[in-house]
């Protein structure tokens, strides 16, 4: 630095020589100079870097043979002798071999809060199109089950913590739920991790002793299926009727069910294409399925389901004069139009509890297995991923004829076990209750 550079900092000195670069001043490369270097002649190695907008107390001295600066503080936020109070303790901590700033970056690592990792991780979810839904459930279950951790450091929740916690959910809400909450626990911190130049201590979730879980697999028996049809005609509400033989006839998942909208229904004779997307006539498109845009599938529709579909077209203006563009709308607490929310049923005499919507995917599986469909065949009209590996599988692409005949075969196999009388067919048309 240049001798004018050096000099005793007082708070008069720095008001008055401590000066920004000039518009004019350049480095020696040529380039606009962008900050200036002053230092104190008292205290070795303390000094004031200025620039345009502000200017900052330094500490510069060598580490291990490797010269270190360390910002302590911008004037006006800490004062000239708080800051060689600062500089003091900095230089002890260099001269012990210690970097004030890895300390620095180590406790700023060591302060991120799981509320700010759970930020993260969304951010993360978002950049790769995951499901809202997805991100909802995750923001729901980690406020309901670990809300006592947002605030608190990663760093300091332990391991017993999480094991203690895990199975006290175990016992309070149940084994997939203790699962699901350390699982959401684990997948923050290692976002959290990942962004940290330092890195966290190995995550104290590898302490938790997983539940086994065992995928419920349990579709309506045949024999029983009449009396859920019988259960099922009994709800007075005609859109939750029809929402219930809707999943049971197309397999489709509980969330892309509830969520259909007429412009993702092709009940013309004709194609239509909606974002880039052609939908052949009789077909039903899912733009945001689990796994997110990437998942998007349209499938074929067979009758008994497009009989349910032009019925709802025609019959929702009785209970709503507007559906907002829902197959299946109803009104919110605040009595907006949107989907339905969710499709849990009282139990319903003869039938009993009623399966959840998951239950009669496993149904129309059931059904298609049963009714001579292949294993691929199932897993596209499902939207399950296909194996990999398969090098001519990866070839094959059903046609919408071929499919369509599929969702047929499953239909008609699937209304002989509702309905085993002659006459009978889909969903009775009924007044609104």
């Amino acid at each position: 630095m240049a001798k004018t550079n050096r000099f005793k900092f007082t708070k008069t000195s720095i008001k008055s020589r401590c000066l920004p670069p000039g518009p004019d001043d350049v480095t020696a490369h040529g380039n606009p100079r962008t900050e200036c270097f002053y230092w104190d002649d008292e205290q070795r190695g303390f000094g004031l870097v200025a620039r345009a907008t502000s200017k900052s107390f330094i500490l510069q001295k060598d580490v291990r043979g490797r010269s270190v600066r360390v910002t302590l503080g911008k004037l006006g936020e800490i004062t000239l002798d708080q800051a060689r109070d600062l500089a003091r303790d900095a230089a002890y901590e260099m001269r012990k071999g210690g970097n004030p700033n890895q300390r620095k970056r180590h406790e700023a690592v060591r302060g991120v809060t799981l509320a700010e990792a759970l930020q993260w991780h969304f951010e993360a979810m978002r950049a790769d199109d995951c499901a809202k839904r997805s991100i909802d459930s995750m923001e729901y279950e980690v406020g309901l089950y670990l809300s006592d951790w947002l605030t608190r450091p990663l760093a300091e929740i332990t391991r017993n913590e999480c094991a203690t916690r895990h199975r006290r959910i175990t016992e309070r809400h149940g084994p997939y739920s203790a699962n699901r909450s350390m699982r959401f626990f684990r997948a923050a911190y290692n976002t959290a991790d990942k962004r940290q130049e330092q890195g966290l201590p190995r995550c104290p979730v590898v302490a938790v002793k997983f539940n086994k879980e065992k995928r419920r697999q349990e579709p309506i028996p045949w024999s029983r299926l009449p009396v859920w049809a019988q259960a099922i005609d009994s709800i007075e509400n005609p859109i939750r009727r029809d929402l219930q033989y809707f999943v049971l006839f197309t397999g489709l998942r509980c969330g892309d069910a509830r969520t259909v909208r007429w412009e993702h229904i092709n009940l013309t004779d004709e194609p239509i294409v909606l974002d880039n997307v052609e939908i052949p006539p009789g077909c039903i498109h899912r733009p945001r399925p689990k796994g997110g845009e990437d998942r998007a599938f349209t499938v074929p529709l067979s009758s008994p389901v497009l009989e349910i579909l032009r019925r709802r077209r025609a019959d929702n203006h009785l209970l709503f004069p507007d559906d907002g563009g829902w197959a299946f709308p109803t009104r919110d607490m605040k009595g907006r139009i949107t989907h339905v929310k969710e499709m849990k049923e009282k139990p319903i005499e003869p039938f009993g509890r009623m399966p959840s919507p998951h239950r009669l995917r496993d149904t129309f599986a059931t059904a298609a297995s049963e009714a001579g469909l292949e294993t691929r065949e199932v897993k596209v009209m499902m939207n399950h991923v296909l194996p990999r590996g398969d090098v001519t599988d990866g070839y094959i692409r059903n046609s919408e004829e071929h499919l369509r005949a599929r969702a047929e075969q499953v239909a008609d196999f699937l209304a002989e076990r509702l309905w085993p009388k002659p006459g009978l067919h889909v969903v009775p048309r009924s007044e609104v209750g």
